[in-house]
């Protein structure tokens, strides 16, 4: 039962009455808290989480956690919060190491450490360890809090502001990386759109979060394949067995994508992704290697696909892959496909009539016999639109297609 409570029962954090000592008392939201800041306050002491709730309960959409533990396991399954408020001294983990791990999973959440005077050298040592924004000494006045809370909740909103700016501006940059491909090679451009689908799929389905630099590696993997030699990309995009030079252009084709990346300020991770596109061997951190991992599923699938002649044998093909790709990341990739419609209708087409959906069934060539659009190829809004400024390279075609 939800008991309204005046705030003039508590006036500090640390100092509760006995009031709120008594147990089931909690302010009453209104319905328009979902609509406010998200606020975690974690802490082991019921009476200090009913004591938050009634200082700021009016302003932020309250949630609690009694230990780090629930508080790390509420965040990875909830929406995101704007900032997080933890007191230090609890049992189990302390609140400096909930922070400092809730930092590592949730860049944008602003983090504030709630600690006894007792506690101050451990508190000064998380800020200078765990880059917390702020730390509260008890008992902490309802001025302080809310003064603390508002500038928390401007720093939030400025990360996200940033964010939001820096992927504008790397995404014109690889969209003019994308259109000096789309000239270069139509056929890797035409690919990179179904990698980018899969690979943010998967992503979803293992609960990788702000997957924007797997997008971004899957969009420009194929920069590279620009400088290989014509008979070689007919092989790569075919399936077939490399010879030990063509095998040393492909990884040079690779490492050259990483490297054009590797100019564009703010893109590290990226490149660091496709350079471990190069090996064989685990490549990076742990996070890095899993969107490695993401993307060579995704790019050894992609030849199977484009190579054979069903859903079915295209699956098939994929799981006899040897050595096979990480387990979870195989899985994942298998359920996306399963959840994919089937492809119901095969039509026959002139080509400035394909429609994005629409999956190519077998090769295109240009008149000078440069492969335009290889098998397997599934049509995007990009594909679409730059397939209509080079159709006047092939004259009238008819093509095969599949549309769902």
């Amino acid at each position: 039962m939800h008991v309204k409570v005046s705030h003039a029962a508590v006036d500090s954090i640390g100092t509760p009455t006995p009031y709120l000592r008594r147990r089931g008392l909690e302010c009453s939201m209104d319905a328009a808290g979902s609509e406010r800041p998200r606020i975690l306050c974690v802490d082991d002491e019921a009476h200090t989480l009913e004591g938050l709730k009634l200082m700021i309960g009016s302003q932020y959409d309250v949630h609690t956690a009694p230990s780090g533990e629930a508080a790390l396991a509420l965040m990875l399954k909830s929406e995101p919060f704007a900032a997080v408020i933890s007191d230090n001294h609890m049992p189990g983990m302390t609140g400096a190491d909930f922070l400092q791990v809730a930092r590592e999973q949730h860049k944008d959440t602003v983090r504030i450490l709630l600690t006894g005077y007792s506690d101050l050298e451990a508190a000064i040592a998380a800020v200078n360890r765990g880059g917390l924004f702020r730390f509260l000494l008890k008992p902490c006045t309802r001025e302080m809090l809310e003064q603390t809370l508002s500038a928390a909740v401007e720093q939030h909103n400025l990360q996200l502001a940033e964010r939001e700016l820096l992927q504008k501006t790397l995404l014109g940059s690889m969209r003019a990386l994308l259109e000096v491909l789309a000239v270069v090679d139509p056929v890797a451009f035409g690919r990179v759109g179904r990698l980018k689908e899969l690979s943010l799929n998967i992503a979803d389905r293992l609960g990788v979060r702000d997957p924007w630099q797997l997008e971004y590696a899957a969009l420009v993997s194929q920069l590279g394949y620009a400088a290989l030699p014509d008979a070689t990309l007919r092989k790569v995009y075919h399936g077939v067995t490399l010879s030990n030079a063509e095998a040393a252009q492909m990884q040079q084709a690779n490492t050259l994508s990483a490297q054009i990346v590797s100019h564009i300020p703010r893109l590290g991770r990226v490149s660091d992704i496709l350079l471990g596109l190069t090996t064989s061997d685990d490549y990076g951190g742990t996070d890095v290697r899993r969107e490695v991992h993401i993307l060579k599923a995704v790019s050894a699938f992609k030849v199977i696909e484009q190579t054979t002649s069903s859903r079915s044998k295209a699956i098939a093909g994929f799981k006899a892959l040897q050595p096979p790709c990480d387990a979870a990341v195989s899985d994942a990739l298998l359920a996306a496909i399963g959840d994919e419609p089937a492809q119901a209708e095969v039509l026959e087409i002139p080509i400035e009539r394909i429609t994005v959906g629409m999956t190519v069934l077998h090769d295109v060539y240009t008149r000078t016999g440069a492969l335009l659009i290889a098998r397997g190829t599934r049509a995007t809004e990009s594909f679409v639109a730059r397939l209509r400024n080079v159709a006047s390279s092939i004259g009238p075609t008819m093509v095969r297609v599949a549309r769902v």
